[in-house]
């Protein structure tokens, strides 16, 4: 199946070539990064010019087990026309990241470095334009956005608005042809710089990368 694609081995090195529906540790890594950054950068392609979009997407499995992405799309978007003709999307995620100082390590003669994830998918596009499809696209994020908050919002919060609000949108749901995860987490770094990079992660606000660092290293820091 297309979703049951290989994941190449980035070029430094960070990923390890494998079928993506052979791993659960990948996967759910991938569910875990679209969850915690739902906002991705929604390209297409139509006659040699790229156009982008910011739009938030969910991630759920169909009946057959596979992955897809749940999304909501403006109907002013030129976009929407490229996905109706049937071109490809690409998704692209970007997870926690930060930018890696030498300052903070006792070994000032290593480089500045970036720690980042990231997710990239092409996507095969499905619009749904009636009324039901579009409430339930809407309120499958909405639900998700709002899951845990005090005193959380619902649209039909929204009165007779809600219907004219989602006269202006389509719905849709992307289906996953190729798809590359890259998580660059200090994987090459040597024990000593990463037990100095996670305190000073942490000093700098980045509490959740410096877990995520601790988690990609673990046995090493």
């Amino acid at each position: 199946m297309p979703f049951a694609a290989a994941i190449p081995v980035s070029l430094f090195g960070h990923n390890i070539m494998k079928n993506f529906n052979a791993s659960d540790i990948t996967r759910e890594g991938a569910r875990r990064l679209i969850r915690d950054n739902p906002l991705a950068q929604f390209v297409t392609c139509k006659d040699g010019t790229f156009h982008c979009s910011h739009l938030p997407l969910i991630v759920l499995e169909n009946s057959q087990g596979e992955d897809m992405v749940i999304g909501h799309i403006a109907k002013n978007n030129p976009q929407l026309l490229h996905i109706k003709e049937g071109l490809t999307a690409l998704a692209n995620f970007t997870g926690e990241n930060a930018y890696i100082s030498p300052s903070w390590l006792s070994d000032r003669s290593q480089a500045p470095t970036w720690f980042y994830s990231s997710l990239s998918m092409n996507l095969n596009i499905k619009v749904y334009e009636t009324e039901n499809a579009k409430k339930q696209a809407v309120e499958l994020l909405t639900n998700k956005m709002e899951a845990g908050r005090e005193h959380a919002w619902n649209t039909p919060e929204l009165g007779s608005r809600y219907s004219r609000l989602i006269e202006h949108i389509v719905a849709f749901e992307g289906h996953i042809s190729d798809m590359n995860l890259v998580k660059k987490y200090g994987q090459n770094e040597n024990s000593d710089n990463l037990k100095e990079i996670v305190p000073h992660l942490r000093l700098n606000g980045e509490s959740h990368l410096a877990s995520l660092v601790e988690e990609t290293n673990f046995g090493r820091i």
